[in-house]
């Protein structure tokens, strides 16, 4: 049980009561051994931050093990959208052929020639011309 909203402390060095709450203890600059006496009571009743701490880094550090071995396969057709005509033109291909082996693909990268965005009206207007 952490500390009490309202909880008073007496002060013996300093004749005075200190108003501790979950957020702050007043004059603690004076007053440091106050919440050394309130970090005692909290872990007399059982709170161990330090265990949860330690038991998320081990967590953390066992479940990261994982990523280096765990195989990346990226197949780049998974990037295309299922309604995407080169899909339909696939599909079409494999019927015509009577899926006799794997059909040729090829993969055309486009940029522009000036360096900049291809995004640009003129740009795809152009990638799409047939020569």
């Amino acid at each position: 049980m952490l500390l009490n909203y309202h909880q008073r402390w007496s002060c013996p060095n300093h004749d005075r009561e200190i108003m501790a709450n979950s957020e702050t203890i007043t004059a603690q600059e004076n007053c440091s051994h106050i919440i050394k006496k309130s970090w005692k009571v909290v872990e007399e009743e059982g709170y161990a931050p330090w265990t949860c701490i330690v038991l998320s880094c081990v967590a953390t550090a066992v479940l990261t093990l994982k990523i280096p071995f765990t195989a990346m396969e990226n197949n780049i057709s998974d990037f295309t959208p299922y309604d995407a005509r080169s899909r339909q033109e696939l599909k079409i291909y494999r019927e015509f052929f009577s899926n006799r082996g794997e059909p040729k693909t090829i993969y055309a990268f486009v940029s522009a020639k000036d360096g900049l965005n291809l995004l640009k009206t003129a740009h795809l207007n152009e990638t799409v011309q047939s020569t």
